[in-house]
């Protein structure tokens, strides 16, 4: 069967739309990462801004009573009713500041308190395997220009975070991709990475040097306060390379929960020594004669709590590169983003997906055609509950949409 995917307009009768964005009241800069979520909702319904701080959320069976709730790490939260927030505003979040002398009773070293955290690991992440339901996009803009953009909902199966053996899966349920490429544009590539590469970034599970006990000694922490996420004190640590650190690799902050002493949100950049070593090393496809070097890479991921488990939750990453074609005198800023958010989580009669439906090793999204597809909805509607946001849909109505067969396995 032949399947057009379709752009889910705000005109959509397949829900409440509530929509808006936040910024700093002080600053008036956008929030990237705020949370937008209904009160009490099981499964969780929320979704998060984007880099502008704007946000777009359907709820299916919302009520009128319902309470919409929009939240940041070290911000008053906000709290507002359904209907009002179905107005396209502006919503001004109130930075918070902590008790000084909370701080001070509750300050330790802060090397102490990550190895604290990561000993606690075992009682704060699933000792057992789920499955979580994700939403994943990711856009490719040339000089501020989008060029691309692909967004699908997948399944993913977590092992236990004991096991060093078993695999994380993903399973890809639907797929749309818009493309604006065209044949005069001066470079085609490709990123490493794909489904697999978002899922490395459950640090918790796959600990980058940072965040294993072997590789404390090649960083220099440093105590940073006290922060609030999801109305819980966190302890604010930052952390750089110390003189020993052969690689020189990442610098950044973690949080850590101060009842459970879990790390529940990381924020972490590649330092210039190890872009400048990276180069090629992320590029997979590439015309001859095109140069590619990273300028900053960042990446940020955070847990949330469910039946006294944390799961990961959005993970993110903002990659600008450097482009010059040698022929040419001027170069072009290529920007990549991504990020997958977690809507849902089952840790009953869980399995493995089967090897047919799983997503390749590596595979990059914009690859994916039909076959990897099951029990695809046309409309595009199954499930989700994160539109593009406004300025995104107002480009994606220039692009082409991919016209997409599916292979029916039955």
């Amino acid at each position: 069967k032949k399947v057009v995917l379709k752009i889910l307009q705000p005109e959509s009768d397949k829900g409440t739309i509530v929509q808006g964005t936040v910024i700093d009241a002080i600053t008036e800069r956008p929030l990237f990462g705020a949370t937008i979520r209904l009160k009490d909702s099981k499964p969780l319904v929320g979704t998060t801004t984007d880099f502008e701080g704007k946000y777009a959320l359907v709820l299916n069976n919302a009520s009128s009573l319902d309470t919409v709730i929009i939240s940041h790490l070290g911000y008053d939260s906000y709290m507002l009713g359904v209907t009002e927030s179905c107005r396209d505003k502006v919503y001004k979040l109130v930075s918070r500041s902590m008790d000084l002398q909370e701080v001070l009773v509750k300050w330790n070293d802060p090397k102490e308190l990550l190895i604290r955290a990561l000993k606690a690991a075992g009682d704060n992440y699933p000792d057992k395997p789920s499955q979580l339901r994700v939403f994943y996009r990711e856009s490719l803009k040339r000089n501020n220009k989008y060029m691309l953009y692909v967004e699908g909902l997948l399944d993913v199966y977590k092992s236990n975070y004991r096991s060093a053996f078993s695999q994380d899966q993903a399973r890809l349920l639907q797929l749309r991709k818009f493309t604006n490429i065209q044949s005069n544009d001066t470079i085609l590539f490709k990123l490493q990475g794909g489904v697999d590469a978002v899922l490395d970034l459950d640090l918790l599970r796959n600990p980058l040097s940072f965040l294993a006990l072997y590789g404390l000694a090649n960083y220099e922490y440093t105590y940073e306060g006290v922060d609030l996420i999801e109305e819980k004190n966190t302890y604010k640590i930052g952390f750089e390379p110390n003189i020993n650190n052969p690689y020189r690799d990442y610098t950044g902050t973690i949080y850590i929960d101060q009842q459970s002493m879990a790390i529940i949100k990381v924020t972490f950049d590649l330092t210039k020594e190890i872009l400048e070593k990276l180069g090629y090393s992320i590029v997979t496809k590439s015309k001859p004669k095109v140069f590619v070097m990273p300028i900053s890479i960042g990446y940020s991921v955070d847990y949330k709590q469910d039946n006294g488990r944390y799961y990961v939750n959005h993970v993110s990453g903002d990659m600008l590169l450097k482009v010059k074609h040698r022929r040419k005198i001027l170069s072009s800023r290529y920007k990549i983003q991504f990020e997958m958010v977690t809507t849902d989580i089952t840790t009953t009669a869980v399995t493995k997906f089967k090897k047919k439906q799983k997503v390749l090793s590596r595979q990059i999204l914009t690859d994916l055609r039909g076959s990897y597809l099951d029990d695809l909805n046309e409309n595009w509607d199954i499930g989700t509950s994160i539109l593009p946001e406004k300025d995104l849909e107002k480009a994606l109505r220039k692009f082409r949409v991919e016209e997409l067969t599916f292979e029916d396995k039955n």
